[in-house]
Parts: structure tokens; sequence; C-alpha cells
């Protein structure tokens, strides 16, 4: 799990979700120490789209959130996924999936 510069916590869910194959989520916290969960991205384990995340998150400079999934991606060996930022109003941010790639070679040639 990482926090951002606002105080939200981001994570994921190997499992569970809308599409069954985990959840990358956002918590913001609220009022009277409570948190709001916000569902950033359910993975579907399809060939563009992981299953199972797994490992840490990490943020770049442009507020682009990345992870990895344990299964999915073009040959079901997981995927390296973004998540973008995409702004709604001045000061609100949501995410959708920018990219998820396939994580590891296929033919066993170096990288």
């Amino acid at each position: 799990m990482i926090f951002d510069a606002a105080g939200n916590l981001y994570g994921i869910t190997a499992f569970g979700g809308p599409n069954g194959g985990g959840t990358a989520f956002e918590l913001s916290p609220q009022a009277g120490g409570t948190w709001r969960e916000t569902i950033l991205h359910s993975f579907n384990s399809s060939a563009t789209d992981g299953n199972s995340p797994t490992g840490g998150l990490v943020f770049d400079v442009s507020g682009n959130l990345y992870g990895t999934t344990n299964g999915g991606g073009a040959d079901n060996t997981g995927t390296v996924f973004a998540l973008s930022p995409q702004p709604v109003e001045p000061g609100q941010k949501t995410f959708c999936t920018a990219s998820a790639t396939t994580a590891l070679p296929t033919d066993n040639s170096p990288t």
C-alpha cells in the first residue's frame, strides 16, 4: 500500500471486485476518522488485462500508479499495469487503465 501527498491510501486485492480478478483501490480519509473506498480498476483476466494483482504499487512524478499482476495478459503470465489520473473537475481525479503489458518474456530471451 502507498499514500499520496493528500493522505489517500492506494492498494490492491488479489481476488474479488466486480470482475473477480482483483482490484486496485483508493481509500480517502473522511471527517470523523472514516475512509471512503473507490475501486480504481477491476481486473478481468483478459488478454489486455491482468488478474490477481500482487506486489507493491508505485507512483511516478505525473501521478500514474504502477503495479503487477500474477496472471492474465497475452500469455497468462501476468502484466505490468499503469493507472493514469484523469481529471474530472479542478482538484478532483479518477483513474482508468492506461496500459497492461506482458510482464515476462515468452521466448526465454534476455531482457
